[in-house]
């Protein structure tokens, strides 16, 4: 049972009434928090919380412990959730255009579906995520660390991913497309029909991958690990050039 079944009316929500029900069973569904702070709730605890389909733009994030809270369907465009402990957090198919979630702990979050568009993500823990089918192009990830994660047809058109680490993920069709690569470590991986076209792949180590069907058409492969891979990409391009 949320809040507006139990008869609070979402335009009178007050900083009492929010600790209240915070303090209660964590159901925030469908809430209207635009412009709370909800760090002076840390003292009540936000860990576990349930904002499914919840408004939280102009909210206050950064910070916090929300460990294995529900922000699936969530509004979170343009949020600062820098630094946030999100281990365990359910982002299917929200909102997270522009947000900031610089050197946030996200190990093991859901992030299906989700708009990413121009987030900054960068040096975050994504380790053993989950991006099946999310759209993070043109988003910033600098340093960021996916390990183990889950990327299968996740978009990363034109997204500056430099340095990023991509050890044992599946990233089965997932699009980089004039994506900047550079640096990154994609070893152990599976990139099975991925793309790579256009993409900037400047010293990128491809190390024991599976890229069978990726395509790599105006990519740039100077440097790439292993050399004979990119010996191979380049026969690739005299054939069907």
């Amino acid at each position: 049972m949320n809040f507006f079944q139990k008869g609070v009316n979402p335009a009178n929500l007050t900083e009492k009434t929010i600790g209240d029900l915070l303090r209660g069973d964590k159901d925030m569904r469908g809430a209207d928090l635009s412009g709370f702070d909800l760090r002076g709730f840390r003292d009540v605890g936000l860990e576990g919380v349930n904002f499914k389909d919840a408004d939280l733009q102009g909210v206050k994030l950064r910070r916090i412990n929300l460990r294995g809270c529900n922000f699936e369907g969530a509004n979170l465009e343009g949020r600062s959730l820098n630094r946030i402990d999100g281990e365990g957090a359910n982002f299917t198919g929200a909102n997270l255009r522009n947000a900031d979630m610089r050197r946030a702990s996200l190990n093991s979050a859901n992030f299906n579906k989700a708009n990413l568009q121009y987030a900054r993500i960068i040096r975050a823990d994504l380790r053993n995520a989950k991006f099946v089918g999310a759209n993070g192009s043109s988003e910033l990830l600098l340093g960021a660390d996916f390990t183990g994660s889950h990327l299968k047809g996740a978009k990363f058109v034109r997204a500056n991913l430099k340095n990023v680490v991509l050890k044992r993920v599946d990233g089965f069709e997932a699009d980089f497309r004039m994506a900047n690569l550079e640096g990154a470590v994609m070893r152990d991986s599976s990139f099975i029909g991925a793309d790579f076209r256009s993409a900037n792949l400047e010293g990128v180590n491809f190390s024991n991958s599976d890229l069978m069907n990726a395509k790599f058409e105006g990519a740039n492969i100077n440097g790439i690990v292993p050399q004979n891979l990119g010996e191979i990409i380049e026969l690739y391009r005299g054939v069907n050039g």
